[in-house]
């Protein structure tokens, strides 16, 4: 994540790196370059959130069951599901941008899995975005 942040002083290169984006299907590309070679990651733009669905017990969800509301699934919601604040992993300052986790996420995809994202060098993460 640090040489993404290296990298925003020259816009042109994110350009480069995430090279497709269709909001309507729901999907991203992008390209990093490992092992000498580029290679393509392409995901979907769902985000692991903090707070569990609302299907799934928990005790937040409990809680608001408490209320006597008929719309607490929507309370729920856009109190515990909206929002950069309850995204699990990367987060930006504008409560509703996405280009980061999008970009952290297929950047854990071309590596295994967002564990092999955590410590590492920047010149590594620089090297893998830049070529």
């Amino acid at each position: 994540m640090a040489g993404l942040t290296a990298l925003t002083k020259v816009p042109e290169s994110l350009q480069q790196i995430c090279v497709a984006h269709d909001a309507k299907v729901g999907i991203c590309g992008s390209v990093f370059f490992q092992d000498g070679e580029w290679i393509c990651s392409i995901i979907d733009d769902k985000l692991y959130l903090k707070s569990p669905m609302w299907d799934s017990p928990s005790m937040r969800r409990h809680r608001l069951q408490q209320i006597d509301r008929e719309d607490n699934e929507n309370i729920y919601r856009k109190t515990y599901q909206t929002g950069s604040k309850a995204l699990f992993f990367a987060q930006c300052r504008d409560q509703n941008e996405t280009c980061v986790p999008l970009f952290e996420k297929a950047y854990a995809k071309a590596h295994g899995d967002y564990a092999s994202l955590e410590g590492g060098w920047i010149g590594e993460g620089v090297e893998d975005l830049s070529g």
